[in-house]
C-alpha cells in the first residue's frame, strides 16, 4: 500500500478492530494510541520507509484520530488533545506567539486578517495530549504574562522552545523533519 491516505485510514481502521480505539464513540486519545497507529502505519509500508520521521508521524496520526474523534461527536470544549504553535511575522523577526488549537490553518488565517500582506507564518507545531496544560508550561517557563504581553515572546528560535514542549509532553526523542504542515480540517475553537 503505498497511498499516504489509503495507509491512514486502514490504520485507523486496525486500530479500531484491535480495540485500541474504542468503537463508534469519541475517546480520549492517550500516547499509547499514537505509537501503535505509527507501529501500524509503518507496517504498512512497502520495503519499510527509510526516511521514516517518528515526529512528524506523531503530528499526523494525532491529527487524523483528532479528526475521527469529532466524527464522533466529541465536543471542543471536552476535548484536551489538540495543538500548541509558534507563529511568527517576518515584520517582527524577534518575536513568536505561543498559542493552542484544534485547526492550526483556521488560526493561521484568523492572524492573517490583520496582516494586509498575510505574512504571518506557522514556524512549528507539536501535537499534544493536554494543549491548555502545554501551552501553559510554555507560557510559564517563558514567563510570558498574558495579560501584558499577549502570549508574544521575545525569541527567535522555534525549535528551542518546541523542544521545551517535547520534554514537557513526554514526547519520545526520535529524529523530527522539517515538514511542519497540518493537515485536514477540524472544527472551530
Amino acid at each position: 500500500m503505498s497511498n499516504p491516505n489509503e495507509k491512514s485510514q486502514r490504520t485507523i481502521e486496525i486500530l479500531t478492530e484491535s480495540g485500541v480505539i474504542p468503537n463508534y464513540v469519541a475517546f480520549d486519545i492517550t500516547e499509547e494510541m499514537l505509537e501503535e497507529a505509527i507501529r501500524v502505519y509503518g507496517s504498512l509500508s512497502e520495503g519499510g520507509n527509510k526516511k521514516f520521521d517518528h515526529g512528524l508521524a506523531r503530528k499526523i496520526h494525532g491529527l487524523n484520530m483528532l479528526k475521527l474523534k469529532f466524527s464522533r461527536g466529541a465536543k471542543i470544549r471536552d476535548c484536551k488533545e489538540g495543538l500548541v504553535y509558534l507563529i511568527a511575522n517576518p515584520a517582527w523577526p524577534e518575536h513568536l506567539k505561543i498559542g493552542m488549537t484544534i485547526d492550526l490553518e483556521s488560526r493561521l488565517a484568523s492572524y492573517q486578517t490583520y496582516d494586509p500582506f498575510k505574512a504571518y507564518r506557522i514556524k512549528n507545531y507539536e501535537f499534544c495530549l493536554d494543549r491548555r496544560a502545554a501551552e501553559k508550561e510554555l507560557l510559564d517557563r517563558f514567563d510570558i504574562r498574558v495579560e501584558e504581553e499577549g502570549e508574544w515572546i521575545r525569541h527567535s528560535d522555534s525549535l528551542g522552545i518546541i523542544k521545551v514542549l517535547r520534554d514537557f509532553e513526554g514526547v519520545p526523542k526520535r529524529p523530527r523533519s522539517s515538514m511542519n504542515r497540518a493537515i485536514g480540517l477540524y472544527p472551530k475553537d
